[in-house]
């Protein structure tokens, strides 16, 4: 027989149907009732939601009169025209019910003239049948309420609101309404809902005599009346999104709902669906038809129903009607409300109050409202906060258009509030808050700019309860600077607060789309807000205005709400690398400076100014030390003090080195009469230094004074979620140039001096290596500037290049000025102690005109000459007298030049550089005496107390005994018993037993976990747990998440029952009824021996709040398990209680243990310890098999000994921590010995866990008891619906990691069954496959938590969040401890699995499409993910319009299994791996176009290098026959000039959007360049290297031919080719995305491969050999004695040095810059312009210049050579320029052809 009969009439039908032969009941499904003939119909009118509109209105605002006579088109509504339609529907149809949803009081005039009169009037006019009460009717009190119902010709209903004891309404108002239509004898009944929060926002005055009970419960126990009266249609007035009460309660025919406008045709707002909607139904009546009216009685709505014999509706039909001009006045009505509107006239002229002054200026309040804070927007919102008693108060300031002054009435009232707002109060964070205050500002307009002739958008927002600061200047939505509390605290945006507005903006208007998708715990508190100031003026007058601004303050800073402030703290990864960095730097420092301290009477120190040195090494110091300083938030101090270190350190440094080589210079460079030592004492010098020192300190000190640098916020992070917080000030660009100018001032002249005294003896003079570090210092500063500037948008990779920049520079001077000293004391040390020095060094060229041919000079004196010099001597031996200063052959000797330089070397003072570190070590001793001290001595204590813990954990329901989690029934015979463990049987044995052994007190308890996860679950719903724990005794349990999954209703049913304690420590559940007298903080324990009490706390896990939903914990304050459990330990302890035991989190126990001084033992759920464990270690012999059994226990992983000890720095030195494991399948116990303190003694915690195997025998009671239960189960499970054609996979660990068939099956079954268009399930909630036959258990045990169904409307951009969070760890196959993989259906997902979590979604498909972000979708989903279950966050804060099934996950798949009988696996894939990268219209590409001006730069340099080659080309060719051109061999010039000219063709190929042809191109185009260039240079230096290492007399001399040296340039460029053709073969180089962009909104698209790296490794490799080789052989032919003419392989060096550096650079900057495309383009084509254009200049201009510019030497080259040679006529070198002359090879370009340069 039909289950749901509901009458005797109904029954015999259906018994009369099972009889006949054709047909049946049961094969008829609830959706062929389509096609069944009505046996009745009905007509329902419908209106709601009129608040005493009686007029037509405009914008919700009351038509005036005169508005009606122009243009009625403008007005809608109205109750003469609500008339008419409601009379036109009633003529059409023959059974009619008229009723009202409520909402009829509030929100106009005419109820503020008649109190609800008017309404009564009308709906008596129109012969309403009922009315259903909501909150606004008992706003004004019970008076108006019993006015407006008594002597009413109709009902007023309300289901749920008990009204018996309030004699004023208990006569008045019903519980339902039936309605009895004589015609057809049928009955139908009418039940209207009251939220049931409702008399929370009702004054209590009212409403102590009332109570409403819960909905569900009331809709149910209502409906089983009216069957038992035999009423089977039922229409409800609900609450507007009523799918939870449909869901709960069997028997609704239809629904009808205020506000929500439900119609088939255009209408003046969105209506929210189709009328009649239909909403998903679990029960005979699949669907049920919704419609509803809209608001401000704009609408009138109809259905029409048609039922069968049995009361179901077979027909349903609607629409709601639009009540606008077409629609004509009824006369009757018309007349009556012309009467009534007479007198609201006459009531808009009372004086409700008074204020004080104007609340507008002379731009009036519409101007000022929509442009500004003004004083009616702090009115109103003062209002509406004080009586919603909300956090704060909003207001769109368009909302108020005219001023208050003086005396007001009830008119002016409703001019400056015009628009019927109610008082909307929502649930909002601090972020959504944020967003909203920024649409407020996003359209503003400065006062001084509006026009006149433009509207201004009223969006401005009006506030209370809020300080927000915003910057104008900002673009839209991005101007709140800072929003604090009226109080000034600062607003958390994480934290949820109540907000009190207007429904205009609550519902979206003025673009306030944030409070549709982000506000949560929404209610409407009734009054309109012009009622509220009407009634607030007339109680507080005279009113004050209130002075603005007040609340709002424009700023010129930069916003910081909703970014992250992003700088360099002292912790980062990026800091420590700077400190280790500055240590090393500090070490080499000190090292150095000690060991020129310890030989600082060699010669290499002291003549080389030991004190300048030790100047230089502290500039030295500052440098490194400022890598100390850099890194850590910026504040005043630091941003005044960090510059100092640098520019101190360059100014020590350089100032020295001028003084250095200044002395030096006037010695060595002018005649030794001349000098005045005098001048050049080390006081002397030190005064220039400190003068340099002095300029900077002033400059650093006047910006400090005058332009201070401070920590300041700047909006220009690569990253649109960042703002970077670092040091500068106003004026920041002009000082830094200002000091860049100085600097130059003092490295100029640093480098003139360098290169002036050049080529002065190294002993005395280290100007070679001062070169040096000047140019290196030169290049890196210029690279440090430039990274800093190019990375101001991302502070870490900035803040790395600065301190990289600062320690190279550093560094590179540290290397070149100290190390060759260092190498002459410990590698030449004979010459660190005495020398001779050739005069040649010392002296240069001082000739006359009478003298030229004689004078000896400094510099001229022979090869041969020597003269000793005693360095070591001092200063005053030194001696020096010229005796006639004309005579000739005179020799000076060296010793007189050194006596200038010894009293710098002599008489300077030697710094002390050795510095002694001294370090204290303390010792901390601690005297306590024994007796007071019970943890010292607590081995030696005497045994006062002993307790047996005995626990259980993890049961989940598992009330059989489990083969990996399948029961095995004990007369099953195709199960093995022997594998079979845990059952509640065997554990009531085992328990038992162990309270019988105890040797001790025992305390028995369960540390959670023990509901959900088997059958016996699904069929009893936590009673098989209950009366097992029951029947066990149990002391204490703690619930833990699962407890609270099905609800609270099913816990409270537990604990309620339960006869042992229930502990939550940091749970608050005060608030929840239901359990705050059944669940507590602790459990206390007393026992009789001794009168010991023991105490038991329980934490719940930490992601509590996330796993649970919120519609169960709303009522539950969740808090920290650390804060929770110390404050009751210590209330414990100060009530005596010393010993207690916590059952655990197993991620958090630990913590807690070492955090909370008390714990004396712990138990936690899950993890497993036992003394069936064996260490590896002591089983070597063991192999793996066994090792791995040794760490299991019936299947599960063994994590340590039993007990596990962890350590405590309390008083008890380790806690004792044990655990069952999982499902049941252990019992342990835990034996405690206690000392005289409470103190748990050495030693005196033991025990370990007992496995409920098969030798453990069933306790016979609990068995029965079992037993019992179980043959209910398998009524319930074993009930088979259908078959599957193959096995639909869905066990655990695949569905967590990958698409599965059974997700594929149940989304598609929700999205079906929700008429959705898109579904998502977790993939952790689906835990079992189908195969064969289906069965209510296989469901239960595939899907056994009782997640519902809900719909949401979910954007695209939401979608790709909930996608992006289940995708967030996918292992494939593999187990993930995460539940959150996605399980989809109706749309396509690629992901790539190898991208950042967070950026893993490529693509999105529905239909074949892309989703875009704005489209809109129903999506279908489980509950426990809709409410941010698995992190799904954005499902519960941005999404709108949910809907809910009454069916859970489970029953929904049964309701489709029974439908379907044949099941088959659906094929159809939906997520798809890729190894793209996730663009899906959410990311721009970027990368650099060519006709961007980036790339337009690099084809102007490049054009510039080309006709610079061309022209170089052309010089050359046109002097080819000219020496400097022949003698280096013209074609390998013309071959350099090959590669040049290809490296700048490459640079207009790197720019423009990657493709095939460029991604190879341009790498080949490089590496061709490099190639060619350096091979001829190594071909070049490699003959020179030849000819200097054997000379042209000997044999095998000059055998190299140009053919050969040919080759070899074409094998190195084979080479290349070679290793390039097989990259591009194996790997090639091809346009990829790549999501390292610095903005989180872009993704770069540039020519990759995957093994890029290694190939550029490799190439990188190859060209350092190459190089290195040109370097190697340069160096070793730089010295060689012919002329540069011909010898040109200084410059080759200077190039291969200069490209070192430059390449080095590239990379760097290619590295650093990935994620900004553009500056890397430009820093990779810059470094090829400048490494190109560096062997340009140092291998051409010297030619050129020989060329044009000394023109007598060309012509006497070859004399000027000869006359060079020494008196032998041979050079110094191995090889003869006689013979080179004299050789025929100089005929015919000999050099130009052997001698190939």
């Amino acid at each position: 027989m039909c289950s749901s009969t509901r009458s005797w009439f109904a029954a015999f039908m259906t018994l009369f149907l099972l009889l006949l032969p054709c047909s049946s009941i049961a094969d008829v499904e609830p959706s062929t009732r389509a096609d069944d003939v009505p046996v009745f119909s009905l007509r329902v009118i419908f209106t709601a939601t009129t608040r005493s509109q009686q007029l037509p209105v405009r914008y919700n605002t009351m038509c005036s009169a005169e508005v009606l006579q122009q243009d009625p088109s403008q007005c809608t509504g109205g109750a003469a025209r609500r008339a008419t339609i409601i009379g036109r529907l009633r003529d059409e149809a023959e059974n009619v019910l008229l009723m009202d949803g409520g909402w009829t009081f509030h929100g106009s005039l005419f109820w503020e003239t008649f109190s609800g009169q008017d309404s009564k009037q009308v709906f008596d006019e129109l012969e309403y049948d009922v009315v259903g009460l909501k909150k606004s009717e008992f706003y004004s009190g019970l008076d108006d309420l019993e006015s407006f119902l008594r002597g009413s010709r109709f009902r007023a209903v309300v289901t749920n609101l008990d009204v018996s004891r309030e004699p004023q309404l208990r006569d008045l108002v019903d519980r339902y309404f039936v309605k009895s239509f004589p015609n057809s004898e049928e009955r139908v009944a009418v039940l209207n809902l009251m939220s049931q929060d409702a008399l929370e926002h009702i004054t209590p005055a009212y409403t102590r005599n009332l109570n409403v009970s819960r909905e569900a419960d009331t809709l149910r126990s209502a409906i089983g009346e009216l069957t038992a009266q035999g009423i089977d249609k039922v229409l409800l007035i609900g609450l507007g999104n009523d799918t939870a009460l449909l869901r709960a309660a069997n028997g609704v025919d239809a629904d009808f709902v205020p506000f929500v406008l439900y119609s088939n045709s255009a209408t003046l707002s969105a209506p929210q669906g189709p009328a009649p909607f239909y909403a998903a139904s679990p029960w005979d009546q699949l669907a049920v038809p919704v419609i509803g009216p809209g608001t401000n009685g704009m609408y009138v709505s109809y259905m029409d129903l048609g039922f069968d014999a049995l009361g179901y509706v077979v027909q349903s039909s609607g629409d709601t009607i639009l009540l606008d001009s077409s629609v004509p006045d009824d006369p009757t009505v018309a007349l009556l409300v012309t009467a009534m509107s007479q007198q609201v006239d006459a009531f808009t002229k009372e004086v409700v109050g008074s204020i004080d002054g104007a609340l507008a200026g002379p731009d009036g309040v519409d101007i000022e409202c929509r442009t500004g804070e003004c004083a009616l927007g702090d009115l109103v919102t003062d209002i509406l906060r004080q009586f919603t008693e909300s956090d704060f108060a909003m207001y769109n300031g368009g909302g108020l258009q005219e001023d208050l002054e003086g005396e007001v009435t009830v008119g002016d009232v409703q001019l400056a509030l015009p628009f019927a707002d109610t008082v909307s109060v929502v649930l909002l964070s601090g972020h959504a808050l944020v967003l909203a205050l920024e649409n407020g500002f996003s359209e503003y307009v400065a006062p001084q700019d509006v026009d006149s002739s433009r509207g201004l958008d009223g969006r401005f927002v009006q506030l209370s309860g809020l300080h927000v600061w915003w910057n104008p200047s900002l673009r839209s939505g991005a101007r709140v600077v800072r929003v604090a509390w009226s109080n000034g605290d600062a607003l958390d945006l994480n934290r949820e607060y109540s907000l009190a507005l207007g429904s205009y903006i609550r519902f979206g208007g003025d673009g306030y789309d944030v409070f549709l998708s982000n506000a949560t715990g929404i209610y409407t508190a009734g009054p309109t807000i012009s009622e509220l100031l009407t009634t607030y003026l007339g109680e507080n007058s005279p009113y004050t205005p209130v002075k603005t601004p007040s609340r709002q303050f424009q700023s010129n800073e930069l916003p910081i709400l909703g970014k992250t402030v992003v700088y360099i703290s002292t912790d980062s990864a990026a800091a420590i690398s700077s400190y280790v960095l500055g240590a090393v730097g500090v070490l080499a420092c000190t090292l150095t400076a000690a060991l020129m301290y310890r030989h600082r009477e060699a010669q290499v120190v002291k003549y080389s100014s030991p004190l300048f040195l030790y100047l230089i090494l502290t500039g030295l110091v500052f440098a490194y030390v400022s890598l100390f300083i850099f890194p850590g938030k910026p504040n005043s101090a630091r941003c005044i003090i960090y510059p100092y270190f640098p520019l101190v350190s360059v100014a020590l440094i350089y100032a020295c080195v001028i003084a250095k080589n200044f002395r030096i210079w006037k010695i060595f460079h002018g005649p030794v009469t001349r000098v005045r030592t005098g001048k050049l004492k080390t006081k002397f010098l030190l005064l220039f230094v400190g003068l340099v020192l002095s300029v900077l300190l002033v400059m650093c000190i006047l910006w400090s004074a005058i332009d201070p640098s401070q920590p300041t916020l700047h909006d220009d992070n690569f990253d649109d979620s960042k703002i970077t917080l670092r040091c500068s000030s106003n004026n920041s660009l002009v000082w830094f140039v200002l000091l860049c100018c100085v600097l130059a001032a003092v490295l100029v002249p640093a480098v003139v001096l360098a290169v002036l005294t050049r080529k002065v003896d190294s002993l005395f003079k280290e100007s070679v290596w001062i070169g040096w570090s000047v140019y290196t210092n030169a290049v890196l500063v210029s690279a440090t500037l430039a990274v800093a500037l190019g990375l101001l948008g991302s502070p870490v990779a900035q803040f790395l290049g600065i301190i990289v920049g600062t320690f190279a520079c550093a560094s590179c001077t540290l290397c070149l000025l100290f190390l060759p000293k260092l190498y002459t004391l410990y590698a030449e040390g004979g010459r660190r102690e005495t020398g001779k020095l050739r005069a040649g060094h010392f002296m240069k060229d001082h000739r006359s005109s009478a003298h030229s041919d004689s004078d000896l000079s400094l510099g001229g004196s022979t090869a041969g000459e020597y003269v000793d010099a005693s360095l070591s001597e001092p200063a005053s031996s030194q001696s020096h007298s010229r005796k006639g200063a004309s005579s000739k052959g005179a020799a000076v000797s060296a010793t007189t030049a050194c006596a200038a330089l010894c009293p710098m070397g002599a008489g300077s003072r030697v710094l002390d550089v050795a510095a002694a570190a001294s370090g204290g070590s303390g010792s901390h001793e601690q005297s306590r005496e024994t007796q007071s001290s019970p943890a010292s001595s607590a081995h030696q204590r005497e045994v006062h107390f002993r307790l047996r813990v005995i626990y259980s954990a993890s049961t989940r329901s598992q009330e059989l005994p489990v083969i990996d989690t399948v029961f095995c029934p004990p007369d099953d015979p195709t199960i093995d018993q022997t594998k079979c463990l845990g059952g509640a049987a065997r554990r009531a044995t085992v328990i038992k037993r162990l309270r019988e052994e105890a040797p001790g007190e025992v305390l028995l308890v369960d540390a959670g976990y023990f509901m959900h996860g088997s059958l016996f679950f699904q069929a009893f719903m936590g009673a098989t747990s209950l009366q097992v724990m029951n029947h066990l005794q149990y002391d204490v349990a703690g619930p833990k998440n699962t407890e609270f999954y099905s609800g609270i209703e099913i816990l409270h049913n537990f604990v309620s029952n339960a006869s042992f304690a229930n502990v939550a420590t940091n749970l608050d559940v005060s608030q929840e009824p239901a359990l705050r007298d059944y669940v507590s903080r602790s459990f206390l324990k007393t026992f009789d021996a001794g009168n010991e009490k023991v105490a038991v706390l329980s934490v719940v896990p930490d992601n509590f709040m996330v796993n649970v939903k919120p519609a169960v914990t709303k009522n539950l304050r969740f808090e920290r398990q650390i804060t929770a459990v110390r404050a009751e330990v210590a209330s414990l302890q100060r009530r005596g209680v010393n010993k207690i035991v916590l059952l655990g989190d197993p991620f958090l126990s630990q913590q807690l243990i070492h955090d909370v001084n008390g714990i004396d033992a712990c138990v936690v759920p899950f993890a497993l310890y036992s003394n069936n464990y064996n260490n590896k270690n002591n089983n070597k012999n063991n192999d793996k098999d066994q090792e791995a059994e040794d760490h299991t226990l019936g299947g599960e992983p063994v994590l340590g000994p039993s007990p596990h000890l962890v350590p405590s720095p309390w008083e008890q030195l380790s806690v004792p921590v044990v655990g069952p494991g999982q499902n049941g399948l252990v019992v342990g116990y835990l034996d405690l010995e206690f000392d005289q303190y409470g103190v748990v003694r050495s030693g005196g915690a033991r025990g370990d866990v007992v496995l409920l195997d098969n030798s453990v025998e069933a306790d016979p009671e609990v068995a029965a008891m079992v037993t019992g239960f179980y043959a209910r189960v398998l009524e319930f499970e074993q009930e088979i619906l259908a078959e599957t054609t193959a096995l639909i996979e869905g066990i655990d660990p695949v569905c967590r990691g990958k698409e599965c068939d059974m997700g594929r099956l149940l989304t598609d079954v929700m999205r079906e069954a929700m008429e959705a268009e898109l579904a998502l399930y977790n993939g952790g909630g689906i835990r079992a496959s189908f195969e064969g036959g289906i069965s209510v258990g296989d469901i239960h045990q595939a899907f056994p938590f009782s997640d519902t169904v809900e719909v949401v409307l979910c954007t695209g951009r939401v979608l790709k969040l909930a996608m992006e969070n289940g995708l967030a760890d996918p292992n494939g196959d593999a187990f993930t401890t995460s539940g959150r993989f996605p399980q989809i259906s109706g749309f396509e997902v690629s992901y790539n699995p190898n991208m950042q979590p967070g950026n893993r979604v490529v693509t999105m498909l529905y239909e074949g499409e892309p989703i875009q972000p704005e489209q809109v979708f129903r999506l279908a989903v489980g509950s426990y993910i809709r409410y941010g279950g698995d992190d799904y966050f954005m499902l519960l804060n941005e999404t709108i319009g949910t809907t809910t099934a009454a069916s859970t996950i489970a029953e929904l798949m049964q309701f489709y299994v029974q439908r379907e009988k044949l099941i088959s696996p659906p094929s159809n894939q939906r997520l798809f791996q890729t190894d793209l990268v996730p663009i899906n219209g959410v990311k721009s590409i970027q990368f650099v176009e060519a006709d961007s001006p980036a790339a337009i730069t690099s084809y102007v340099f490049a054009s510039v290098g080309i006709i610079s080659c061309l022209l170089v080309g052309a010089v050359m060719y046109r002097y080819r026959q000219e020496q400097v051109v022949k003698l280096n061999s013209p074609v390998f010039i013309m071959l350099i000039l090959l590669g040049i000219l290809t490296a700048y063709i490459s640079m207009f190929i790197w720019g423009g959007e990657p493709n095939d042809g460029r991604c190879i191109s341009a790498p080949l185009l490089a590496i061709t360049s490099v190639a060619l260039i350096y091979a001829c240079l190594l071909a070049k230096s490699f003959h020179v290297f030849r000819l200097m290492k054997n000379p042209l007399d000997q044999p095998g001399a000059l055998r190299l031919k140009r053919r050969d040296l040919f080759i070899s340039v074409l094998l190195v460029l084979s080479i290349f080719w070679i290793f390039y053709i097989i990259w591009a073969a194996v790997d090639p180089l091809e346009p990829r995305l790549v999501d390292d962009n610095f903005s989180n909104s872009q993704v770069t698209l540039r020519c990759a491969c995957s093994h890029q790296l290694a190939w550029e490794i490799v190439l990188l490799c190859m060209l350092a050999v190459l190089m290195l080789a040109a370097a190697l052989l340069s160096f070793r032919t730089r010295k060689l004695d012919l002329p540069s003419v011909v010898n040109e392989s200084a410059w080759i060096g200077w190039s291969v040095y200069s490209n070192v550096l430059f390449v080095a650079l590239t990379c760097i900057f290619a590295i650093a810059l990935v994620g900004a495309p553009i500056a890397s383009y430009v820093g990779l084509v810059l470094g090829i312009f400048v490494c190109a254009s560096t062997v340009l200049a140092l291998l051409f201009f010297p030619k050129i210049y020989v060329l044009y510019l000394q023109r007598e030497r060309r012509r006497t080259h070859w004399s000027a050579m000869s006359a060079s040679g020494t008196s032998d006529g041979s050079f110094s070198s191995p090889m003869s320029l006689s013979d080179t002359m004299d050789s025929p090879l100089l005929e015919e370009d000999a050099l130009g052809r052997d001698l190939d340069r």
